[in-house]
């Protein structure tokens, strides 16, 4: 059977700042840093699953005070560099970006938890100089990374894959 519970009270604290700069004429390179603190400040009877005989679950009641809050990360970051280049035979965009992620929790017992990870993406293309042809050729999560996102569904948590090193070619034509 599944339970469901609300916390009374959390407190929520952090900070965002998102940077852009220039550096060169040709360059541009943005960063975005999110920092969190999220925790439980009153939630004396938030649910926990034990094991008990025969495979089965009981539900319980435990303090969660001071733990953290369930689906929020403490650190994500994000950072891109566009690099451009015209040349006489047309524009070329060379784009790289880093996107961090700290460990998740997703249970209040902190049994679920989805660690930290890092992807790398990243793309040249070219365009003609009238701009109506253009190619990219692209990749996300050059590293493989191995991640997952989590659904739960009653009180067993799924885990789901998500794509590993993916690459490709975008062709266009504008009118």
């Amino acid at each position: 059977h599944q339970v469901s519970a609300n916390a009374e009270q959390a407190r929520i604290e952090g900070i965002d700042v998102d940077l852009a700069a220039k550096p060169m004429r040709d360059l541009t390179v943005t960063v975005s840093l999110e920092y969190l603190d999220a925790e439980y400040t009153n939630y004396a009877d938030a649910i926990a699953y034990v094991p008990a005989v025969g495979g089965e679950y009981s539900v319980v009641a435990v303090n969660a005070d001071g733990l953290p809050l369930q689906y929020t990360e403490k650190f994500v970051a994000t950072a891109t560099a566009q690099y451009a280049v015209s040349t006489d035979v047309g524009r070329f965009l060379f784009v790289g970006d880093v996107n961090s992620n700290s460990s998740t929790y997703y249970d209040t017992q902190n049994l679920n938890v989805l660690p930290g990870y890092a992807l790398v993406n990243g793309s040249v293309g070219w365009m003609s100089n009238d701009g109506r042809w253009g190619v990219t050729v692209w990749g996300k999560n050059l590293t493989d990374r191995q991640y997952a996102t989590l659904y739960p569904s009653s009180i067993i948590m799924s885990y789901y894959p998500e794509a590993p090193r993916t690459y490709g070619v975008r062709f266009s034509y504008h009118w």
